[in-house]
């Protein structure tokens, strides 16, 4: 079976399992007792990081390519650097080549500056800027 890809979960950088699909990874993930998912990831054959558990939602969540854009009518999510049951989220509805024009989740209409994060991915800061600021990033799409 030479190309094919098979997927690999990790536990804080050790290799754990080796599985033929995403859904196996994620599958064996859920099996962990909860104090080892939160260092959990999936990464494909290739070296590619696919998967993470979050704590936050209590789930795996998959990881986007480097150089994400927003999308208009998609909503994208972030959880509070202090509190990781607080999880923020807005919904784009226009955008051009440096602003997003969205609504919160309290459906108030709000316009954001979009900046690039350590990824490469488009974000933004819905709350405004400061040292404990959340910062939504276009990798983090709800689904």
């Amino acid at each position: 079976m030479s190309g094919a890809t098979s997927f690999y979960v990790m536990h804080a950088g050790n290799a754990l399992y080796n599985v033929p699909s995403y859904e196996a990874a994620v599958a064996k993930i859920d099996a962990e007792p909860a104090c080892l998912k939160a260092a959990m990831t999936i990464w494909s054959s290739a070296g590619i990081k696919v998967g993470e558990y979050h704590p936050g939602i209590h789930r795996v969540v998959k990881v986007a390519p480097p150089n994400c854009t927003f999308e208009v009518g998609k909503t994208y999510w972030c959880t509070s650097i202090g509190d990781s049951e607080c999880v923020y989220s807005i919904k784009v509805i226009r955008r051009t080549a440096k602003t997003l024009y969205v609504t919160d989740e309290g459906g108030k209409a709000k316009t954001l500056r979009i900046k690039a994060d350590y990824d490469g991915h488009e974000s933004v800061a819905p709350k405004g800027s400061y040292s404990m600021s959340p910062t939504i990033s276009a990798s983090k799409v709800r689904s």
